[in-house]
């Protein structure tokens, strides 16, 4: 089990409000979460192609985001595009709240290396 924030429970998924929130509790939060969000918004079909410009707008409200930062040079990157596709169909099909993206750092040269990538 999980230590509920703040003092005699107080978190979403701790249905009992006994201060922790149980494997079940979390579960069940995560799925009523899934099917509140699934009827509110329509998820990505592939990677959602991320900018300078869009990264902000398309991860704020995200649970997570999930980024691959690539060259279309580059042979891993290109060997995992199938895989990654195959993720971002199953994460955005069954996890709307949950994005998972590319940005080519070829075109967004200056926004890989705010991030480091090299």
């Amino acid at each position: 089990s999980l230590d509920a924030p703040g003092e005699g429970g107080g978190h979403p998924a701790d249905s009992n409000q006994d201060g922790t929130v149980t494997t079940e509790e979390f579960v069940e939060f995560a799925t009523k979460s899934q099917d509140a969000d699934a009827s509110d918004t329509k998820a990505p079909s592939g990677p959602i192609e991320l900018t300078a410009d869009n990264f902000d707008e398309m991860t704020k409200g995200a649970d997570a985001a999930f980024v691959k930062f690539f060259v279309p040079t580059c042979g891993h990157c290109r060997d995992m595009a199938k895989a990654y596709r195959d993720l971002a169909l199953e994460i955005h099909a069954n996890f709307p709240r949950v994005r998972i993206g590319t940005v080519n750092c070829d075109q967004q040269r200056d926004f890989c290396e705010a991030f480091s990538v090299q």
